[in-house]
């Protein structure tokens, strides 16, 4: 049977029904009237017939109805004979040893459904990533042991058939929902969406993805909702913007790096992986700020006055918990004398990390006090 789309929308406006006061006599949602009218879902059977007696119209104008087909309450004489041809054909035969095959197989299938019952449980109890399912209608078909957890929810609560209000906030309901219709509606997924999990009251931040769950011919069975729990790692990265923030705001040059290379008989850090950019560095460095942070540490290099007795690093000795201090100047172009620099080096054994420290003590290139 093939559901008429043109008709069904047609009648319903020539008849000035507004979709949702539609779908509540019908028992669905306006969504769901939406995806009934443009093609995308076909209403049940008994849906259609519901609307042609509300609409007050035959069936086929909503659907076309094959010419061979039958009332379910009508039998054909072929179905009326079907007992006693059932009948003849036992009529010599063994019948215990048929009834023992028939309860051998259905032996057999009811250990293939306990086995398949078994493994899907299992899934939904190991999977580590919270996820959902939910129909076409937007009501929850079923959902792991990590989303439970994540919501807070006992155990024995039970999801199938409830819907977003009954589980989340309002405010949180109406976003998920509205969300999930737009998925299930155009059918187009959502990926690496970062945003707080519905739920969890704004208390975890996810890596959201929303998946239309399609069945056979293309056909729209309903939506699948996974979160990864990404709230470490954002606060790690809020935590690191913060430090980043008011490691820029100091009158001292922060630098970090890990391993040590050798040129002739100097030792140098090989990788340095961030130097904040305060008002110091900013002063002498100037246009050459843009320069990626070797070429930079080159260019600064080339302003140290190289004095005799100027004392220099020694990073191979340094230990956990101890620094090495030196002192030196820098001649900076723009300058009428020179910067008086200290530099101090830290290492932290356990993440392998070089820590440096620059102040400048006759800097013109300070930060305002804050008050």
């Amino acid at each position: 049977m093939e559901f008429k789309k043109d008709s069904f929308r047609d009648i319903r406006k020539s008849q000035r029904w507004t979709v949702q006061a539609l779908a509540d006599k019908l028992n669905t949602s306006s969504t769901t009237i939406h995806m009934w009218e443009s093609g995308h879902h076909e209403p049940p059977v008994k849906k259609i017939y519901e609307a042609a007696k509300l609409f007050n119209v035959p069936v086929k104008d909503l659907m076309v109805i094959p010419s061979d087909y039958k009332k379910t309450n009508e039998k054909s004489d072929s179905e009326k004979d079907e007992p006693v041809r059932l009948i003849d054909s036992l009529r010599g035969a063994d019948i215990d040893q048929s009834v023992g095959r028939l309860n051998s197989e259905v032996d057999f299938l009811e250990k293939k459904v306990k086995e398949l019952s078994l493994l899907v449980n299992t899934l939904l109890q190991i999977t580590p990533v919270p996820f959902y399912i939910k129909d076409s209608y937007q009501q929850y078909v079923i959902g792991n042991k990590a989303f439970y957890e994540i919501l807070d929810l006992p155990e024995n609560f039970a999801l199938a058939g409830k819907k977003d209000e009954e589980i989340f906030s309002e405010s949180e309901a109406k976003s998920n929902t509205k969300e999930d219709a737009a998925v299930i509606h155009t059918r187009e997924a959502v990926r690496n969406r970062e945003g707080f999990i519905p739920g969890t009251r704004k208390k975890k931040w996810g890596d959201i993805h929303k998946l239309p769950v399609m069945g056979t011919k293309n056909y729209l069975l309903g939506i699948m909702g996974v979160f990864a729990d990404i709230t470490k790692r954002k606060q790690e990265e809020d935590l690191r913007i913060k430090l980043e923030k008011m490691l820029n705001s100091t009158d001292e040059t922060i630098w970090m790096g890990r391993g040590l290379k050798k040129d002739g008989e100097r030792v140098f850090i090989e990788e340095i992986i961030f130097i904040s950019s305060d008002a110091t560095r900013r002063g002498i460095l100037r246009d050459k700020i843009s320069l990626d942070y070797e070429e930079q540490i080159k260019y600064y290099q080339s302003l140290i006055v190289d004095e005799p007795e100027r004392k220099r690093h020694d990073l191979s000795r340094i230990k956990d918990g101890e620094h090495s201090e030196v002192y030196y100047k820098v001649k900076v172009e723009h300058l009428d004398y020179p910067l008086q620099v200290r530099e101090r080096i830290y290492y932290n054994a356990d993440e392998d990390l070089f820590i440096g420290v620059i102040y400048a003590e006759n800097s013109p290139f300070t930060h305002k006090k804050l008050t």
